[in-house]
């Protein structure tokens, strides 16, 4: 009677192993979920504040849409699998891997967007800078330095990561902005210039052969200069 019981209490932990190693299979996807759910989180909260700070001191951020859509649609799936996932009481591991995997590959895409935007944001406003400064070069010294001086200063001023940074930012940008509008040349190409530069430039003022000849000759200010189409 003794051996029958005690062969029934083996039989019964025999069946509990596979159920006990099912337990611990999905204790261990769960903490895998949980861990590489919270760092990918903690840098791409880095990486949309600083999308965040760029939006607010860019004039024109809607173009930022097209640049992050792509990879911004693959997180929202990537998101909605894990979640489905986590909801299971055994999660399937060629899913969850191939969701970790992605997770991971877009946080990567997603930092390296932000930090580009980054770069072509503050290249454009040096390189236009740069482009009026030789333009100034050849008839108003005075705006001229005045261009170089504040170039210099924005130059100065690094990617903003607190708010006193950024503030330093949006001083040295707008300060920056607010002397290329002071360049002034006279006739059909100056009103072109100071239009276009406030992203109010006609595409009627291209007919103008005198805006024409001028910005075949600077091709440096025709390829950032802004117009309207209608």
């Amino acid at each position: 009677m003794a051996i029958d019981n005690k062969l029934l209490r083996l039989a019964g932990e025999l069946d509990a192993l596979p159920k006990q190693t099912a337990l611990k299979q999905s204790k261990f996807q769960f903490e895998t979920i949980r861990d590489q759910c919270t760092i990918n989180t903690t840098t791409l909260s880095r990486s949309f504040d600083q999308l965040r700070t760029l939006i607010d001191v860019l004039e024109n951020p809607l173009r930022l849409h097209e640049k992050l859509k792509a990879p911004c649609k693959s997180l929202r799936v990537v998101a909605q699998t894990l979640s489905q996932q986590a909801r299971l009481v055994q999660p399937d591991s060629p899913t969850l891997t191939r969701a970790l995997d992605t997770l991971k590959k877009q946080n990567t895409v997603v930092a390296e967007s932000v930090s580009n935007l980054w770069d072509e944001a503050n290249k454009e406003v040096i390189d236009m800078t740069q482009a009026l400064i030789d333009l100034t070069a050849k008839f108003d010294e005075t705006t001229q330095k005045k261009l170089q001086d504040a170039l210099n200063d924005f130059k100065r001023v690094e990617r903003p990561s607190e708010p006193e940074a950024l503030e330093s930012y949006q001083a040295a940008r707008v300060s920056l902005l607010k002397i290329r509008q002071e360049v002034a040349l006279p006739g059909p190409v100056g009103q072109f210039l100071s239009s276009a530069m406030g992203g109010r430039g006609s595409i009627s003022d291209l007919l103008s052969p005198e805006v024409q000849t001028f910005l075949e000759s600077h091709p440096n200010l025709k390829s950032r200069l802004t117009v309207k189409l209608s």
